[in-house]
């Protein structure tokens, strides 16, 4: 992990440096790779003009090359620099576009995150006040498709997410009912998980040790008076 300016201002001339070399060879897949590199760079400062400009130069190359997999990978981060920048909009323009290239490349797991960035962009923005509530539907549509992609993928795909979005709508919407039993699945999908079963366990050890002292005193009270009785 870069932790300093120093480490990124390295990192960058070397990236640079290979861009060059890139660029000399004709090597155009390997430069756009080398491009996003640089924009993920400037993306974790947060210099979001920097990331953008790198990102779509990385975008040109990938479109050239017609590859859809590496193209809705750096939609989705300019997706990512457009909502760390506070342009929502743009970002759902992304996000869409990220969806796109994804079904063409045929990747389920990132279809269903791209629907799922989809649906908490606009969950967000209809909170917010900034667009009309009418596109929870749209949102809904979004979540529900992700959620129908995740129930087919093992428990790591993060099923509960996509359930906490669908929870939030189903609230705004006035249907307590189904958030009831949305929220529900959403417990016991992300208590199914097992990373998240180890964090549940060490959050609540204490608690369970303590009731487990418990339950053993009154089986020891309940041994005693068993024993009285026995006595007597």
């Amino acid at each position: 992990m870069l932790r300093d300016q120093g480490s990124f201002a390295e990192a960058r001339a070397a990236y640079e440096s290979t861009v060059e070399v890139d660029k000399k060879l004709g090597d155009e897949r390997g430069q756009g790779v080398v491009l996003g590199q640089l924009g993920t760079l400037a993306l974790l400062q947060r210099d979001y003009t920097e990331a953008a400009r790198r990102y779509r130069e990385a975008l040109a190359l990938h479109e050239q090359q017609s590859d859809s997999a590496r193209v809705a990978v750096t939609c989705n981060q300019l997706a990512i620099v457009a909502m760390g920048a506070g342009r929502p909009a743009e970002a759902e323009g992304w996000y869409g576009r990220a969806l796109a290239n994804f079904e063409r490349a045929g990747h389920l797991a990132y279809i269903a995150g791209s629907c799922n960035n989809l649906a908490s962009l606009l969950l967000a923005e209809v909170r917010a006040g900034r667009t009309a509530p009418a596109r929870l539907a749209e949102a809904r549509s979004y979540a529900e498709r992700a959620l129908a992609i995740r129930e087919t993928m093992e428990a790591s795909s993060e099923i509960w997410s996509t359930l906490s979005i669908l929870v939030d709508i189903a609230e705004l919407e006035g249907r307590a009912e189904e958030a009831s039993a949305l929220r529900r699945r959403e417990r016991e999908a992300f208590a199914a998980f097992a990373g998240n079963r180890w964090h549940i366990d060490q959050q609540h050890s204490a608690l369970i040790a303590a009731v487990v002292a418990a339950a053993r005193g009154d089986d020891r009270r309940r041994g005693r008076r068993w024993r009285s009785a026995c006595r007597s």
